[in-house]
């Protein structure tokens, strides 16, 4: 994988045992010691750990995301960074 392009920290999380939709934390982080982001879904789906981005439906059920990583690469960095911090590999 190439270089880390950001600097991930503070990662903590709320989990949620009793859940039956697969989410099984709630993660905030800080992106590049000046961004805070929080309502970051940790879930577990056919034994894989996946995350998703706050968003909200709109009227024509399309996803509106506050906030996303701008590549799949981002993505599983964060991910994987979640993963390390809350052990769940």
């Amino acid at each position: 994988m190439a270089e880390t392009v950001f600097e991930i920290s503070e990662i903590n999380a709320r989990f949620e045992p009793n859940r039956q939709d697969g989410i099984i934390a709630w993660v905030s982080l800080v992106l590049n010691r000046c961004l805070f982001l929080g309502g970051i879904a940790v879930r577990k789906e056919n034994g894989k750990i996946t995350i998703t981005f706050p968003a909200r439906k709109r009227d024509d059920q399309s996803m509106y995301f506050y906030y996303k990583p701008i590549n799949a690469r981002c993505h599983e960095e964060i991910r994987n960074a979640i993963v390390s911090a809350l052990n769940l590999s």
